[in-house]
This record gives structure tokens, sequence and C-alpha cells, in this order.
């Protein structure tokens, strides 16, 4: 028990006064910011981190953009996201990590502002051309479900055999 007692010390001892580099979460289109939940508890220990709620379907700022007649493209979202660093969080650079069409803004962001990034990390990301081409979302588009089921499930005939 005493070997432990150094490393429980070090632990409680308060680290040198210094601000953490910023790290940004950005979520994607089919999530909120609380799917980081699992994960920014541990990256606290490291960095300030940061959830900016850029989708907020229920709320006012996207409602208020659609009853405007005005689009809600990634354009528009990069642009909030900037608003959001520089008037809220102002200590860049940061590190962003983003999933699905998280990524695509994260990407727009670092191509529009290279200053302000230092790293980036994509998961998933959706939306990195301008045009869509999977299978399910052409099924979406023309009501057909054949090409989603196909994009999604697989059959035995379909599976390659080791030769």
């Amino acid at each position: 028990m005493p070997a432990d007692w150094p490393t429980l010390l070090r632990r409680l001892r308060p680290s040198k006064y210094g601000r953490r580099p910023t790290l940004v979460l950005i979520n994607g289109l089919a999530e909120q910011a609380e799917s980081w939940y699992r994960n920014h508890r541990y990256w606290r220990r490291y960095f300030d981190v940061q959830m900016p709620n850029l989708l907020v379907y229920d709320g006012a700022v996207i409602h208020d953009r659609i009853r405007s007649g005005a689009p809600i493209t990634v354009d528009y979202l990069v642009e909030q996201l900037h608003t959001y660093l520089t008037k809220f969080v102002q200590s860049p650079p940061y590190h962003l990590v983003a999933s699905s069409l998280g990524g695509k803004i994260t990407v727009e962001f670092a191509v529009r502002y290279p200053e302000l990034c230092s790293r980036l990390v994509l998961l998933c990301p959706s939306g990195m051309g301008d045009n869509e081409r999977l299978p399910i979302v052409q099924g979406v588009r023309r009501n057909d479900m054949k090409p989603w089921s196909k994009a999604c499930f697989t059959t035995r005939d379909d599976t390659p055999t080791a030769k």
C-alpha cells in the first residue's frame, strides 16, 4: 500500500496553471452534442472541451431561419461555428473532432480558417462531395426501397467466397 502513496499524491496535487488546448466536438446531422457523452469526461482531463450544438432541431435559431425561407447549408453552419469559436471560446488554435455531417463542416471550416485549426479528426465523415452518391440516398430520393435494402443487407449469394 505505501508504494501507491506517491502516485496518489501526484494525482491530487494541483497541476501547473495553464490553459488547456481547446477540443471542439462537432456532431453530425442525425445526432446532437449529447452523442459525445461517453467520451467528453475523459477528454476534459486534457482539453478544454467545447460541444457547440450547431443543429438544435427544436431551437429558435434554426426555426427562425426556416420561417424566413433562408436555407440551412454547410456554409451557414461553418459560419455559425466560426461565430461560436471567435465570440465565446477565443482560444485558438482548436483541435476539432467531428462525426458525420460535422466532418464536412469541419473540413470547410479548416479550409476557410486554417489559422484557427491545430488538428482535425474525422469520424465517419459524410457529405464530403457536393453530391451524395450513396445507394441509400438514391432510394430515399426516388422513394424506391430496393437500393436502400441492397445497401444495408446482403444475401449469401452476394458474399464473396474464398477459392
